[in-house]
Parts: structure tokens; sequence; C-alpha cells
């Protein structure tokens, strides 16, 4: 499945939002991505302050993700990634495209909220918990510099 079929990030449009719910019916189990209904991602599109992209292996839909951008910082909102596809690169991939504006915007941050014991995926990519002291079940707020880390 996972083919080498070349990889595409771009905003999503409404034509993505039955892709988009289907990729996300992988994650049910999920209490992080239940929240994203097929009616989530239509808000999101539907709102200028977030960004919702997608990644495509030629055609076909692998990957989402939503990012808020406020006045200081941005915040993930979203990443999901088709199991098959997953340790690839696509999230990374993902993150970057939807950065991408916030340090051209000049934010200070990129943040996530998640559960502590969930963070590794983010603690790898640079993200260090705000409150450390408040780890638990609850999501606790990451963030990290937006730096043009590729300069």
């Amino acid at each position: 499945m996972g083919g080498t079929a070349a990889l595409t990030y771009s905003l999503a449009t409404r034509v993505d939002l039955l892709a988009m719910a289907r990729l996300l019916t992988h994650f049910l189990d999920d209490p992080l991505l239940r929240p994203w209904t097929p009616s989530a991602l239509q808000s999101t599109l539907a709102d200028p302050e977030q960004n919702l992209c997608v990644a495509r292996a030629g055609h076909t839909l692998v990957g989402i993700a939503a990012m808020r951008y406020g006045q200081r910082h941005a915040e993930l909102m979203l990443l999901a990634v088709a199991p098959l596809w997953q340790r690839r690169g696509l999230g990374q991939g993902l993150l970057t495209w939807l950065e991408a504006p916030a340090e051209l915007l000049g934010l200070a941050h990129s943040t996530v909220s998640c559960p502590l014991e969930r963070s590794g995926y983010f603690s790898r990519r640079g993200f260090q918990p705000r409150f450390p002291e408040a780890a638990g079940p609850d999501p606790i707020l990451f963030l990290r510099p937006l730096t043009r880390r590729s300069s």
C-alpha cells in the first residue's frame, strides 16, 4: 500500500471532506481524534484563522492536519496519518507545511496539547511541556519556538 507515489501537501477543500472523514475512521477509538467529525472538519475549512492541510500519495488522501493561528502562537489542532503511511515522515511534512505561515506571520511558538504518555512524537520534534508538573491523564500544553529551523 505504501507504494512509490509522490507525496503532495495542500490546503484541504470541501471536495476532500469525505476522504478526510474516511481517514479518521481509523481512529474512532482515539478520544483526541473523536471530536473531528465531518461537521468539525467543515467548520475548520470555513474558519479564516485555521488551515486544514492534506497529504496525498498520488490521488489518495493519506494524512490531514489542522492548525489555528493566534496572536502569539500557532496551535496544532489535528494530526492524523493513515496507518499504512505512518513512520514515513508525513506527520512531520504536515507540521512543517502548517508552520510555514506561522513563521511568516512572526508567531513565537507552535503548540500542541496532548497527554504526557502520548507526547513522544512531539518531544522528538522539539516540543517541550509548558507545565511538566501538571502531567497526568489530561492533555498538557507542549510548545516549541518557531524559528526558521531550515536556515
